[in-house]
């Protein structure tokens, strides 16, 4: 288990919140195509008994979808371990994971569930986390594996404390609707198959009209931000920021991970950027919807679970992550409104798995794996770390607040490639161009840092300023964004708009 340094806690960007309580082949490079039925699910509930005392409520802050709390609430409640201590409510909170920490100063949070590794990480450093040492919490740890496909399921302090374990494994793609993408001329699922494959300027036909692709703003979803970084990773910083310029060239932005999953099935768009078992929910509502698990890169994660450390019910909240990391609590990860890779092995032999989505699920736990490992790509979580809040921070300055000129700016190269004025090699060169990253000069000594191109090294200068100083961020991100309207013109200005 890898060790990440513990850092002294520095106070959040005061932040208005509104919160809403209770709301909120197989194997890799597969295709999950039309026609698939799954059966009724059955659950089991296990046999409670009342005990007297006080009614307990936990309360939980997560990632994870409403459909994705009503279960576990449901069946975690009717369990033995609820029934012993009392625990008859469960309160949700689940805003984007940039807003927790004024939560977690409140002492609002019992058990901290789902937003992936690198939030998780960042939590250990701000001391959000508790370590996971009593003897509860070491024999539930001990039923998940250290590893899987490679990846490390857990993660240590420098002082070699347990501070997270993965409840379930998460895969990154996009999905397609091939019902859209046939209607309008458009690469389907049995073509496209890797993450370039959307930053094609096939895909800008009808810009500004009509986007094709789905994408979140990186602050608001911290699965397609990880898929992103895999692709800045897999290609390198300055390709891969030039990819993910065209995809955003070719997208809609309509809010979350969420509302990008239901644009695809709702045919709003062909394409968009997902986790994997958003697609395979998406299949199992609409058959037209494919998942691609893309075979350039590709990674899986864990998806962590953890203790608050600002919690008063650490007692209770061991409760719910031991039945969490149980296998009738695995179990649950595979039921349709759920669909997600379990971590523990024994959950796809529970009584009452679904018959369809069970075996289906066993086999991409095993395929993923094979896969994952003999592709050779290792994501770095530490990079990630280090530049997280950078990272956001600037794609939301150069794509998000200037997305209307990038698709100008994408849509005009795209013509001309289409019409044959510019080759594959000037299409490549204009949109290098256009993606090159940008420079942050206009400071004054307030603001106690230099400006300079925006690279790996930057990106690490600048993280926990701009996570934590309102001021830093804003200057920054003013500036990229006058910076990248300008760039965006001044490329657009130089692309042919006739025959050479």
């Amino acid at each position: 288990m890898s060790e990440l340094t513990r850092g002294s806690k520095v106070s959040a960007i005061a932040i208005v919140l509104i919160v809403i309580i209770g709301v909120a082949g197989f194997g890799i490079g597969f295709l999950m195509g039309g026609g698939l039925t799954p059966t009724t699910t059955t659950t089991t509930t296990t046999t409670t008994t009342t005990t007297t005392g006080p009614e307990n409520t936990l309360y939980i802050l997560t990632r994870h979808s409403t459909a994705i709390q009503n279960l576990y609430e449901t069946e975690f409640l009717a369990s033995d371990a609820a029934a012993e201590y009392n625990i008859t409510d469960i309160e949700w909170q689940d805003p984007y994971d940039y807003l927790w920490g004024p939560i977690l100063d409140e002492g609002w949070a019992d058990v901290i569930w789902g937003g992936g590794p690198t939030t998780f990480d960042n939590l250990i450093a701000d001391d959000y986390l508790e370590p996971l040492d009593s003897a509860l919490m070491v024999a539930a740890g001990a039923r998940v594996p250290d590893t899987y496909a490679g990846v490390e399921l857990k993660r240590n302090n420098t002082a070699g404390d347990n501070m997270w374990i993965s409840a379930a494994t998460s895969g990154f793609g996009f999905t397609v609707n091939d019902y859209f993408c046939d209607l309008y001329g458009l690469p389907n699922a049995t073509v496209s198959a890797n993450w370039t494959d959307l930053a094609s300027y096939k895909l800008a036909e009808y810009l500004p009209v009509l986007p094709t692709v789905a994408v979140s703003d990186a602050y608001r979803s911290s699965s397609v931000r990880r898929a992103y970084e895999i692709i800045t990773q897999g290609y390198g910083w300055d390709e891969g920021w030039s990819y993910l310029a065209r995809i955003v060239g070719n997208a809609m932005m309509p809010g979350g991970s969420s509302a990008v999953k239901e644009a695809v099935e709702q045919g709003a768009v062909g394409y968009g950027v997902t986790i994997d078992f958003y697609g395979f929910q998406s299949t199992n509502t609409n058959p037209n919807v494919k998942y691609i698990s893309p075979s350039d890169y590709t990674i899986v994660n864990g998806d962590p679970i953890a203790i608050s450390a600002t919690s008063t019910q650490k007692d209770l909240a061991e409760v719910f992550v031991d039945y969490i990391l149980s296998a009738e609590g695995q179990a649950h990860w595979l039921n349709p409104e759920c669909l997600r890779v379990p971590v523990i092995a024994a959950a796809f032999d529970e009584p009452g798995v679904d018959t369809f989505w069970g075996p289906f699920l066993e086999n991409v736990y095993t395929e993923t794996a094979a896969a994952v490992i003999a592709s050779g790509f290792e994501f770095n979580d530490t990079l990630s770390s280090a530049t997280s809040y950078s990272y956001r921070a600037y794609f939301q300055a150069v794509f998000t607040d200037a997305q209307t000129q990038l698709v100008a700016c994408w849509n005009a190269i795209a013509t001309a490639r289409a019409n044959g004025w510019i080759n594959d090699g000037e299409l490549e060169t204009f949109s290098d161009a256009m993606a090159a990253m940008l420079t942050a000069d206009n400071f004054n000594a307030t603001i106690g840092f230099t400006g300079g191109l925006f690279d790996i090294a930057k990106a690490t200068e600048l993280n926990d300023a701009l996570h934590y100083d309102e001021d830093v961020l804003n200057h920054f991100q003013t500036e990229w964004t006058a910076n990248a309207i300008a760039q965006y013109a001044a490329i657009l200005a130089t692309v042919p708009i006739a025959p050479p």
